[in-house]
């Protein structure tokens, strides 16, 4: 008899941890287990899975019941957020991903933009004001380390994770970013005395902002010199668009927006149509499994300054598709935008190879699913044991928070 395994992830946006859950959902389903996702009727999962072994459940406002002896994969979260329309039986065993630097970390909405600019005055409010929460959320880590129930993407949620919630996290168990390798990949080149294509592959909001910014300025200076015409396309949707439309509109560049491509169709525009691509996370090793030159960029909250420099996929330590740069760091990166170009135009392919060694090397779907199914049948934590621990409670605050009266001014 097959196992029942959850993965729940209600999103209607498109990003990597969607992504995520939806190849994990694919591949599992191959496998000895009954497969449900967990999201809304209009998700993002549930508009683009399109297999008969996975079954969708829409999350709503009415109780969704688990079925008993059941496994639930969720992404990291601070226990005081765990669905609580969902009921979980006193047996429903669990299994995290953490997949974001903050998964764990209190914060409070309105403030989360100057707390992000300032980690150490972030560390010292939480210890101060949200001292509670900071425990509830290291007690719950605590718990699932000990059940062997979470595992971490890379080495910056690790590291960020240690340095918030003061702890340890030695050999704690590891699931890379995983992507459908394409054996076949052939990136086609063209004359770059004519046309160099760019491509930047990801959300125009957020953290991602200011990256991108970087990079527009950095490829507006070189231009003038570079004496080719740079095509500059843009994949992606987000709030801050229409802000990136009203800066490049009067540009030497050519920029091209797309609102957004199915894998097939971007698959088919990176090996097609760039010749360097710009992007984090999952977007990167797509690149990468394209054997595009790609240049990995990083979280920021703040303008990047002329400090700050690249770095290709194939340099990465640590499976960090981004870092956390702040004013104390300015990440790992080397290279200055004329030698990523230089680069480009000197040696292109072999660039590509390597980016592409490095997603076959580290990221490859298969290993990482295998890895993921021995994680969930080793797992042992159980939702009475979360219950006893009363690491889930919250506050009157909270749920007033929840209910939408407070939401931007309280915790999360």
């Amino acid at each position: 008899m097959k196992k029942n395994l959850y993965l729940i992830f209600p999103y209607r946006g498109t990003g990597g941890v969607s992504i995520l859950f939806k190849r994990a959902a694919e591949w599992l389903a191959d496998k000895d287990y009954s497969i449900k996702v967990i999201d809304y009727s209009d998700g993002f999962i549930s508009k683009n899975v399109d297999n008969e072994n996975i079954e969708i459940i829409s999350y709503e406002d009415s109780l969704i019941e688990i079925l008993d002896n059941s496994i639930c994969l969720m992404q990291l979260m601070t226990p005081w957020s765990i669905f609580k329309n969902i009921n979980f039986k006193s047996d429903t065993k669990f299994f995290f991903w953490n997949c974001h630097p903050n998964n764990l970390i209190p914060s409070i909405p309105i403030f989360s933009n100057y707390f992000e600019q300032n980690l150490v005055f972030k560390k010292n409010f939480i210890n101060s004001f949200l001292s509670k929460y900071q425990k509830n959320s290291k007690s719950f880590l605590e718990l699932l380390l000990k059940n062997r129930s979470v595992a971490f993407m890379d080495d910056v949620n690790i590291k960020n994770t240690e340095f918030f919630l003061d702890i340890n996290l030695k050999n704690v168990q590891k699931l890379p970013i995983p992507v459908i390798l394409d054996k076949k990949s052939i990136n086609k080149n063209h004359d770059f005395k004519k046309t160099l294509r760019v491509t930047w592959v990801g959300r125009i909001e957020d953290f991602k902002t200011k990256s991108l910014e970087k990079v527009i300025g950095d490829l507006e200076n070189i231009n003038q010199s570079l004496g080719t015409h740079i095509i500059f396309n843009l994949i992606g949707q987000g709030k801050d668009l229409n802000q990136i439309k009203n800066k490049t509109s009067l540009s030497s560049l050519d920029y091209r927006f797309f609102d957004y491509l199915e894998i097939s169709q971007l698959k088919k525009f990176l090996k097609e149509e760039t010749d360097l691509l710009f992007a984090m996370g999952t977007s990167a090793l797509e690149g990468g499994n394209c054997s595009v030159p790609t240049i990995v960029l990083d979280i920021s909250h703040t303008k990047l300054t002329s400090n700050y420099n690249y770095k290709w996929l194939y340099e990465i330590d640590g499976y960090n598709l981004a870092e956390v740069v702040h004013k104390r760091f300015l990440g790992t990166g080397t290279h200055k935008i004329e030698n990523v170009i230089n680069e480009i135009f000197s040696n292109k392919d072999h660039i590509g190879e390597l980016c592409k060694n490095y997603v076959e090397m580290n990221h490859d779907s298969e290993s990482i699913f295998k890895n993921l199914e021995l994680f969930l049948n080793d797992s042992s934590l159980r939702w009475d044991e979360l219950v006893f621990s009363k690491v889930l409670e919250s506050n009157l605050i909270y749920k007033i928070y929840k209910s939408h009266a407070l939401r931007d001014l309280y915790v999360f």
